[in-house]
Formats: C-alpha cells, structure tokens, sequence
C-alpha cells in the first residue's frame, strides 16, 4: 500500500496498475524509481525489495544496488552495499567485477574507491587478453571510476604487452588519440606496430575505421602505412574462378604436438587464409594470434 505523498491518485492508479503487471526484478526496480522521484520512498522500498527478492544474477543486484544508494530515489547507502557484496559474490567473470567496481566508486552510489580498487583487482586477476585489461584501464581512468590515470596506464602498458586481435590494437590506438594524458608517442608507436602486423586477419571494415580515425587526428603517415598492400605472394598460381571470382579461403590443420612442443601453448586447430588464385597471394589470413614459426603442417 502506497504510503502518504504527493503523489495524484490518478498517478498511484498508474502506478499500481505497473505493479500488477510487473514479473521481473528489472520491472520492479524501474517501477521503483519512478515512484522514488516521484517522492513516495517508502512505497519505493517496498518494490526495491520485491526487485531483490527477484533478482538473479550479478547484474540485477548492482542495478538495484545503484538505484538504492542513489540520493534521487532511496538514498539508503548501507542497504545499497549489502546488494553491491551481493553482486560481487555472484560475479562470474571479468566484466561484472568491472561492472561492479565502477559502480561502487560513483560518488553519485557509494563513492568508495577502496573497495572499487579491490574489485578492479579481481577483475584483472581475471584478464587474458589486450582487450580485457584494456576494459578495465578504460573504467579506472574515468571520473566516475578511480580516475587514476597511474593506474590505468598500468593496465594498457599489460594490454599492449598481451596476446589481441587487429581490433584490440587499433582501440589502444585510438584511446591515445583521444585522450593522451595517459599515453606517450611510443606508446602510440607500440600499439599501431602491433595493429599493422594484424592487418592480414582483419575485416576490411575494421581497416577502413582505423583509417578514418587516423585521417581525422592528422595521422596522415600512419595512414599511409596502413592503406599499404600486405599481400603476401606466394606466386602459385591455378585458373580458377566463380562467377568472376578467384580468391577462395583456405585452410590446413596444424601440426599441434610440435606447436605445444615449441610454444608451451596449445594452438589453433587450423590457420585460415583467403588466397587469390589467379594472381597467387594470399590477401587475408587469420591465424588466431599464434606463433607463425611454429605452425606447420602435421606429418602423416
């Protein structure tokens, strides 16, 4: 039952009619804050609580936690962190303790950045790739986050020196023209190497974005490295065509006993490659980040 505010009883019909058709926690909680804003908090506690009662993964609890510690709706901070631990002790990977860690240390939520940075650390103790540490160096910079830009560049120097894709590279090269308080030009330097060498595995729509980025910041001899031709002759040559076309991808398993013998790692089961038969190079190839030297073909 709605509790004495200002609220029309036009509205309170409104909003008990949201109610009876509310199923999940995220209606409940959604429903919760307008009714919050709209000044009736104990009504909202009520339906704040519902939303708990529901709620089911890591993500559901820190949006009810947000909503709960946020001073425009219930303002109630001990409640909120006692949902925020509850969403951390549901957290399954690297991007809800992110996801948590940002949360916490909003000054508009808890604003407690000593708790944000024990969370940030388990996200990190979870990254594998450039993309991941890059992800958490992002969240860490930010105001809203620990804004600490030390840190940060901590977490991209990890994401520059980790295994990533093309994709991964180009996006530690655009965070530096973005925003280069965090970097330097050699890191910049590292990062666009990095990309370049990955050109062959890319979609050429990921190419064309990294171009436009770096014709719009003035990079203009970077961007005429990167519209440089990295096909790879091989000079076989077969005359072959479908419809106009002579460039099919390939394939061949490889040789992964020798590859982990040489590596310590396991490798892909294939490297795939787009090659253009009638001119006899290959234009594209993917290879999965593993260590060319290494692949070769299983011996039967």
């Amino acid at each position: 039952k709605p509790s004495s505010s200002n609220l029309t009883k036009k509205k309170v019909k409104e909003f008990k009619e949201q109610e009876k058709e509310a199923e999940e926690s995220w209606d409940y909680a959604s429903l919760a804050n307008e009714i919050a804003e709209a000044g009736d908090k104990d009504w909202a506690r009520k339906l704040y609580q519902k939303a708990e009662d529901l709620a089911e993964d890591s993500n559901d609890y820190n949006g009810i936690a947000e909503s709960v510690a946020d001073e425009d709706y219930l303002g109630d901070k001990d409640w909120a962190r006692n949902l925020f631990q509850k969403a951390e002790d549901l957290a399954e990977d690297l991007s809800d303790y992110n996801s948590i860690a940002e949360s916490v240390a909003d000054e508009d939520y808890l604003g407690d950045k000593k708790y944000a940075r024990e969370l940030y650390q388990k996200a990190q103790d979870l990254a594998e790739d450039s993309g991941d540490f890059r992800e958490i160096a992002k969240s860490v910079a930010t105001d809203a986050g620990l804004d600490d830009k030390k840190y940060a560049k901590e977490l991209y120097d990890k994401a520059l020196d980790s295994d990533g894709s093309f994709v991964n590279f180009r996006e530690l090269c655009t965070d530096y023209l973005n925003d280069k308080s965090i970097f330097d030009e050699e890191y910049f330097e590292k990062a666009f190497e990095k990309a370049l060498g990955l050109k062959p595995s890319a979609d050429e729509y990921d190419i064309n974005s990294f171009a436009d980025s770096l014709k719009e910041a003035g990079e203009t001899d970077k961007l005429e490295k990167l519209k440089e031709s990295s096909n790879i002759e091989i000079g076989i040559t077969h005359n072959i065509e479908i419809n106009g076309d002579s460039i099919f991808n390939c394939g061949f398993e490889i040789d992964l006993n020798y590859y982990e013998e040489q590596t310590g790692d396991e490798g892909p089961e294939r490297f795939e490659f787009d090659y253009d038969f009638k001119n006899g190079v290959i234009v594209n190839y993917n290879y999965n980040n593993a260590e060319l030297d290494c692949v070769r073909i299983p011996y039967k």
